[in-house]
């Protein structure tokens, strides 16, 4: 796994060229469901929480310097069908099946 690092942002096709399925699930995708985890935790977030969660919104940002937003946001890792009938019945919301599937 390549670790996330603080670069200059890099020229669209140079981003484009680096989001990779693998860049997505491994340097992605936990930090959204760091985010997405803290949201869904509490209203009241203890400063170990906050501190996480600014961790998370800080790797966010610097994976953006280096690969592209719109096929990040496009791949299918990380979009998800519409919840199923099965899906709505199970009591489960979309954010938190994304939180349960990517774990």
């Amino acid at each position: 796994m390549r670790p996330l690092t603080s670069r200059s942002l890099l020229p669209p096709h140079r981003r484009a060229a680096a989001t990779t399925a693998g860049a997505i699930s491994d340097l992605f995708l936990p930090q959204l469901q760091g985010v997405l985890g803290a949201m869904c935790k509490s209203t009241c977030l203890s400063a170990a929480d906050l501190e996480a969660l600014a961790g998370c919104w800080l790797r966010l940002h610097t994976y953006f310097q280096t690969y592209s937003w719109d096929l990040t946001w496009s791949s299918s890792a990380v979009r998800r069908p519409p919840p199923s009938a099965d899906s709505k019945n199970s009591g489960r919301s979309p954010r938190a099946s994304l939180l349960h599937s990517a774990t």
